[in-house]
């Protein structure tokens, strides 16, 4: 509901509400089927702009709470949405390196720039319809100029900041434009001439996440890494003689819980701020005038804050979080006694009582009535059929565009019954073609042309691509420095206890097992082999030996005995040979088996290291 009239300049009556201006409670969810990143309100708060991960953008109508448009032209996430003053042209910024102007009548993309970096932010001229602000990541802000077939781009200028991190906004007017860098420096910057007006530092030397203005008057918000937000009047810093002496009006943090701030914005009438976590999803609301947390909106536990917009006119604020975008509005209690002033509200049913006069033509006693019977109070005239301009939006330099406040849309028939909706009768369409007439050629056939969106491409002072290869570069030689160091340690580290726990293992699993089978086996056969061709060879010629020489010392001839005391001698002298044999084989054949272990296994260590050296290699390449 709007206020009642008053007597201030249009361009400064206030956007007011009724009764407490802020929400306290969850009122459902908008799901615009694709997970939403980023919303956007337009001048008037009658639609919503919603862009998704996968790079279409929904309109939705908010009073309604339906969408009116789908529009689809980017192919990665959407960065930010802005809104031109009349609410007919639509600016998205996407990762895809792209900023697309879109007619949002027709949701058809009517051009798109192309720049040599991922866009962070694109931003309408607050008053100026041929003219927008855009951020690329890792290069200076720059403001686009076009006309029909005209466009320009000029570079803002930093004093001598880093271009890493440059965060930018118009202020309410579109006079000056603000920019702050990562050391917390903020330059003011005229925008007709992108001179620089004046700079100063912040408190903290910490980086500056985002830059938000309020719809009225000349205050804004600074978002910095430190967890604090700073409140700034931009006419007090134009006006100071001395910048280092510039100090903000407020400064709003969570002393408690010392959270960072995904993003903060301005009530519609400017006299509350709103702040959403980092790290879940929690809404806090200060008000700006005491400067005292008055609200605190809490989502589901594990849920992630994306973005936060207040509308530009009612007590709602609509937070992103797990792909949906929720909505924040006030407890609605039914007080129909403030339609009439004699209007009771009974807890139950009572028996009515008729007044005397209640249903007389008219009332005798009237003081209103003269004595002729004629109303003597002036009539006065209201007209429906003219649309009269709202106050709030009111100002003394409004865009000669007209408002588009609704989208139309038509009404949706699958199989109508009866001709009219879009078909002839169905003798109409059977009579041939008048003679010299052609029908109208679809479009794509027989040559029709098929509208393409414009596509410019603007050059960037500093190329993403050339940042990156330095950086590269960069990471690369400190790379190779480290490498030296840190993978011999490694490989020193890896190899050596590698080796004695593998190596141990399997030398002594393997040989083991190697030597219990081969060396049985080969000792089964071939040993028995050649030992009963060498005993059969040797017992005869000990035997022989050993007779001859036992016959003559005894003088007599040979016996049994002799044969059992010759075999007892054979047997033990058989058993020394073969002792020493085998062991000899056997350390033969177990030193070559050693020898082809272990060659094996140096040449597995060998491919080990050739490995971990890829692995380094790729690693490398990663940092």
């Amino acid at each position: 509901m709007l206020p009642h009239a008053c007597a201030l300049p249009l361009s400064d009556v206030p956007v007011e509400t009724v009764d407490q201006s802020y929400p306290e409670h969850n009122d459902g969810i908008l799901d615009s089927g694709s997970e939403a990143l980023t919303c956007a309100f337009n001048r008037r708060g009658t639609m919503l702009a919603v862009g998704c991960n996968d790079g279409r953008i929904a309109i939705w109508d908010f009073m309604t709470r339906g969408i009116a448009r789908m529009c689809n032209a980017h192919i990665h996430p959407i960065t930010s949405l802005s809104w031109n003053r009349s609410g007919r042209k639509l600016l998205s910024s996407s990762t895809d390196w792209t900023v697309i102007l879109w007619d949002v009548a027709s949701g058809e993309c009517e051009c798109k720039f192309r720049f040599p970096a991922p866009i962070l932010k694109a931003q309408f001229h607050p008053r100026n319809r041929k003219m927008f602000l855009v951020c690329p990541m890792r290069n200076v802000p720059i403001v686009v100029k076009y006309e029909e077939d005209d466009y320009k781009h000029y570079p803002l200028p930093t004093e001598g900041e880093p271009e890493h991190s440059i965060v930018a906004s118009f202020d309410r007017r579109g006079d000056y434009i603000v920019t702050g860098s990562s050391k917390g420096k903020l330059v003011v910057i005229d925008s007709n001439t992108l001179k620089v007006v004046t700079s100063f530092k912040t408190s903290s030397a910490t980086p500056i996440k985002s830059i938000e203005f309020a719809r009225r008057g000349s205050i804004f918000l600074v978002n910095s890494s430190d967890r604090v937000i700073r409140v700034y009047d931009l006419d007090q810093i134009i006006s100071s003689d001395d910048p280092d002496d510039i100090e903000a009006l407020q400064r709003l943090q969570d002393l408690v819980n010392r959270t960072q701030w995904k993003k903060c914005t301005f009530s519609g009438d400017g006299d509350f701020i709103v702040a959403g976590s980092h790290r879940q999803h929690a809404l806090y609301i200060w008000d700006k005038a005491t400067g005292s947390l008055v609200k605190m909106l809490t989502g589901q536990k594990g849920e992630t804050l994306l973005d936060v917009a207040w509308h530009p006119v009612r007590p709602v604020i609509l937070s992103i979080s797990t792909g949906v975008v929720n909505v924040w509005s006030q407890a609605h209690v039914e007080l129909w006694s403030a339609y009439a002033p004699n209007f009771k509200e009974l807890d139950e049913n009572v028996e009515y009582e008729e007044r005397e006069d209640e249903f007389d033509i008219e009332d005798e006693d009237d003081p209103k009535l003269s004595s002729n019977g004629k109303d003597t109070d002036q009539t006065l005239e209201i007209n429906v059929l003219a649309p009269q301009p709202i106050p709030a939006f009111c100002s003394s330099a409004e865009d000669s565009e007209s408002p588009l406040d609704w989208l139309p849309m038509a009404p949706e028939i699958e199989d109508p019954e009866e001709p009219g909706w879009g078909q002839l009768e169905p003798s109409l369409n059977d009579l041939p073609p008048v003679e010299g007439s052609r029908k109208r050629p679809a479009p794509g056939e027989d040559g029709f042309p098929v509208k393409q969106p414009r596509t410019v491409d603007i050059d960037l002072p500093h190329h993403y691509e050339q940042d990156l290869v330095v950086e590269a570069t960069q990471k690369e030689k400190v790379i190779q420095g480290m490498v030296g160091e840190v993978v011999q340690e490694m490989v020193g580290e890896v190899i050596q206890g590698m080796v004695g726990e593998v190596v141990q293992g399997m030398v002594g699993e393997v040989i083991q097992g190697m030597v219990g089978e081969v060396v049985q086996g080969m000792v089964g056969e071939v040993v028995q082999g050649m030992v009963e061709e060498v005993i059969q060879g040797m017992v005869e010629e000990v035997v022989q030996g050993m007779v001859g020489e036992v016959r003559p010392g005894d003088g007599r001839g040979s016996g049994p005995g002799d044969e059992e005391v010759v075999q007892g001698m054979v047997g033990e002298v058989i058993q020394g040979m073969v002792g020493e044999v085998i062991q000899g084989m056997v350390g033969e054949v177990v030193q070559g088996m050693v020898e082809e272990v272990i060659q094996g296994m140096v040449e597995e260590v060998i491919q080990g290291m050739e490995v971990i050296q890829g692995m380094v290699g790729e690693v490398i390449q990663g940092w």
